[in-house]
């Protein structure tokens, strides 16, 4: 995964490791928009407060991201939402907590090797319509009542 699709694709998933290595970056980010928000110069100050704001997108591309791995939606960005709570759950599950080892709705692990994992596991979706049973072939006793009952003997 490159730099430009870790900071700004919401599509894929991500371990913790790349997680908090994408936090670092994006909080020394935030850290140096700050300093520059509150400078006296307006126009520095200014674009302090862009950088902050353009700086959203890519927190919230990784943290989707992070989610995914858990096997869950970018919707739960909302949590942060929650006063006080909200961004301790989200940072104990998306910093500390294992994603799914194998494939899940989100696509494969990013450190998922393919000699490992040749055939991606995908969820089996349930069609209530079409019976999902594996063919079994017919076998059929030459001589017995049940193999001659179709022509009607």
């Amino acid at each position: 995964m490159d730099i430009v699709q870790l900071m700004f694709a919401f599509r894929g998933r991500i371990n913790r490791k790349l997680f908090w290595l994408a936090t670092l970056v994006l909080a020394v980010g935030y850290a140096i928009a700050d300093v520059m928000a509150e400078a006296a110069d307006e126009s520095i100050a200014g674009l302090g407060f862009l950088t902050m704001i353009i700086l959203v997108w890519p927190s919230l591309a990784v943290q989707t991201k992070r989610w995914h791995d858990r096997n869950k939606s970018g919707l739960w960005n909302l949590l942060c939402l929650v006063p006080i709570a909200g961004p301790i759950w989200a940072i104990i599950e998306l910093g500390f907590q294992k994603g799914t080892p194998r494939a899940n709705l989100y696509g494969s692990p990013l450190d998922a090797r393919p000699s490992c994992d040749s055939q991606a596991w995908t969820p089996r979706v349930e069609n209530p319509y079409i019976a999902n049973k594996p063919e079994e072939p017919e076998t059929v006793a030459s001589g017995s009542s049940m193999s001659n009952s179709w022509r009607g003997r």
